[in-house]
């Protein structure tokens, strides 16, 4: 399993890939810096 950006996810699941996962829904601080997310997605 590999976990990348959005776009570059998209671009690997076009090409066939199964293994490519993005961040999903983003955690923000009281600054809202991303500090992490919710999970993976897997790219449509």
């Amino acid at each position: 399993m590999y976990v990348a950006s959005t776009l570059v996810a998209q671009a690997a699941a076009s090409g066939g890939r199964t293994d490519v996962y993005s961040p999903a829904e983003a955690v923000r601080d009281a600054e809202s810096k991303v500090i992490g997310c919710r999970g993976l997605q897997i790219p449509s």
